[in-house]
C-alpha cells in the first residue's frame, strides 16, 4: 500500500512598510479606476455627432439581399447621393473602447469587374441636415443587418431614410441582368459560360421559334402584355432524351438575353424547399428574370414514386402560389417527363408550354458533322452519306462523341489528327458497339 505524508505548508512572511503597502494599494486602486473609467470611444463619437443627445436606434434586415449586395448598395448610395453627406467612416473593438479600421473587401461586381467595399463598419452621416449614423453589421447566415443611429425627433426621417437605402439597393444590386449560379452554401455566384448563339447549336426552327415566342419576345416586351393584361411570366418545359441539346438551349440564352438568368442544378435540390424559396424570391427581386432549372425530374417526379414531397410542394408553390411571380420565366429540361408529377406537368400557370426536342434529322446531322470536320480531314462524299444515314437517331451529344473518337483514333494511328473514310468507319463501328452493350445492360437490370 502506497503511503501518502501528509505534510504542513509554512507561510512565507513579506517584509513590508506601511508606508510602501499604502503606497502599492493607492497604485492598483489607481488602474483599476483608469480601467473602469476608461473613455468608450463610440460613445464619445456618438455625443461628439449627437451634440450629446440621447439617440434611438432602429434596426433592418433586407430579406432578399445577402451581404455583399446590401454593404454594395449602401456603398453606393452614400458616396453617389448628394442627399447624404458622408461625415466620417470608423469601427471599433469588441467593447468599443478602440478604434479600428472597418472592414473592406474586394468583390465581383459583375462577370469580370472588381470592387472594394466596406461590409463593416460605421457611416456617421448627415442627410436633410439631421445626424445619423449607419452601421453596417453582420452575422452568420450571409445577411448584413442595417442599424441606423437617430434622434429621437427625427424618427421619421430614419424610417424614410431605410426606404432609400432599401429601394436604392435593390436598384443597384449587382446581380440584375447577369447570369448568376447558386453555390453549395446558398451564394450566388457569376455563372462561367461559353460564347455560343443559335447557329452553333443544331434545332428544329418549331423549335427556336416557340423558345422566342414563349421567353424572349415576352421579356422584351412587356407593354403589349400590359395593354392586353397578359400574365407577364411564363413556364417552358425542354423534354427529350440525353444529349439532345436542352442544356446547350439555356447557354445560348445565357449569351443572347439581357435579363438575369438563375441556373439551377442537382446540388441545389439538397437545400430542401427553403433553397427553392430563396431562388424564387430572388428572381422576383432581380425581375425579368429567366430560372433555369436543370433535370427538373429529381425534384419533380410524381408522388408515387417517392421523391421529397416537400420540395415538389414549395416548387408547386413559387411557380404559381400566393406571390406574384410576375417578370419571372421558368424553363426546366427533362429526360423523363412522364414521370413528373401531373400538377407540374399538365398545369398551365407552371409550366405552359412543353417543348419536345428531337435528335437532328438528316440535314442537321450533315450540318454538325461538317461543323466539327477539320479542312485538313479527309472524307469522301460517299463515306459522308454513309455516315449521315448510318446515324439516325444519334443525338447531338452522340455525333461529337463519333467525331472526337475518330480524332483520338487517327492521333493512335500516327495520322497527325486527320480523320479519313476508315478512321470514321471504325469509329462509328467502336460507338455502335457501345450502344449495343448499354440496351444489353438495360435489359438485364429491367429483368
Amino acid at each position: 500500500m502506497v503511503q501518502i505524508k501528509k505534510t504542513k505548508m509554512k507561510r512565507s512572511k513579506i517584509n513590508i512598510s506601511k508606508e510602501r503597502y499604502h503606497d502599492v494599494l493607492t497604485d492598483f486602486i489607481s488602474v483599476i479606476n483608469n480601467i473602469l473609467d476608461e473613455d468608450d470611444v463610440f460613445e464619445q463619437h456618438m455625443n461628439e455627432h449627437f451634440n450629446d443627445k440621447e439617440t434611438k436606434e432602429l434596426e433592418y434586415n433586407y430579406p432578399v439581399l445577402l451581404k455583399h449586395q446590401t454593404s454594395y448598395g449602401i456603398n453606393h448610395i452614400i458616396n453617389n447621393n448628394k442627399i447624404f453627406i458622408l461625415d466620417d467612416v470608423c469601427h471599433y473593438n469588441y467593447d468599443k473602447t478602440t478604434e479600428i479600421q472597418p472592414t473592406y473587401e474586394t468583390i465581383h461586381v459583375k462577370r469580370n469587374q472588381l470592387e472594394n467595399i466596406m461590409t463593416y463598419g460605421y457611416l456617421y452621416i448627415h442627410y436633410k441636415k439631421k445626424p445619423f449614423v449607419v452601421q453596417i453589421a453582420f452575422n452568420y447566415d450571409n445577411k448584413a443587418p442595417i442599424f441606423i443611429h437617430y434622434l429621437e425627433e427625427d424618427e421619421k426621417l430614419a424610417h424614410e431614410m431605410l426606404n432609400v437605402f432599401h429601394r436604392v439597393a435593390k436598384e443597384t444590386n449587382f446581380l440584375k441582368g447577369e447570369k448568376i449560379c447558386i453555390n453549395t452554401k446558398g451564394v450566388p455566384e457569376f455563372l462561367d459560360y461559353k460564347k455560343l448563339d443559335w447557329d452553333d447549336i443544331i434545332l428544329e426552327k418549331s423549335v427556336k421559334d416557340k423558345i422566342i415566342k414563349n421567353v424572349i419576345y415576352p421579356i422584351a416586351n412587356k407593354s403589349n402584355y400590359d395593354k392586353y393584361d397578359l400574365p407577364w411570366k411564363r413556364g417552358v418545359l425542354l423534354s427529350g432524351s440525353p444529349g439532345v441539346g436542352k442544356t446547350l438551349q439555356g447557354k445560348v440564352l445565357c449569351n443572347v438575353l439581357d435579363t438575369t438568368l438563375i441556373w439551377i442544378t442537382a446540388q441545389n435540390y439538397d437545400g430542401g424547399s427553403f433553397e427553392i424559396d430563396s431562388i424564387y424570391e430572388m428572381a422576383r427581386n432581380l425581375a425579368p428574370s429567366v430560372v433555369f432549372i436543370e433535370d427538373i425530374d429529381l425534384i419533380g417526379k410524381e408522388r408515387d414514386f417517392g421523391n421529397n414531397t416537400s420540395i415538389l410542394g414549395e416548387l408547386l408553390t413559387q411557380l404559381d402560389g400566393i406571390t406574384d411571380n410576375s417578370g419571372v420565366f421558368t424553363i426546366a429540361t427533362t429526360n423523363k417527363p412522364a414521370m413528373l408529377d401531373e400538377a407540374l406537368a399538365n398545369r398551365p400557370a407552371r409550366f405552359d408550354v412543353t417543348i419536345k426536342i428531337k435528335p437532328p434529322n438528316e440535314e442537321g446531322r450533315r450540318i454538325l458533322i461538317d461543323k466539327m470536320l477539320k479542312p485538313v480531314d479527309k472524307i469522301t462524299i460517299e463515306e459522308m452519306d454513309n455516315t449521315i444515314r448510318k446515324t439516325d437517331g444519334f443525338t447531338g451529344a452522340h455525333i461529337k462523341e463519333l467525331i472526337i473518337n475518330a480524332r483520338k483514333t487517327s492521333f493512335l494511328s500516327q495520322q497527325d489528327g486527320i480523320i479519313t473514310d476508315d478512321i470514321l468507319k471504325q469509329s462509328l463501328k467502336e460507338l455502335e458497339e457501345s450502344f449495343e452493350k448499354y440496351k444489353e445492360e438495360q435489359q438485364e437490370y429491367c429483368g
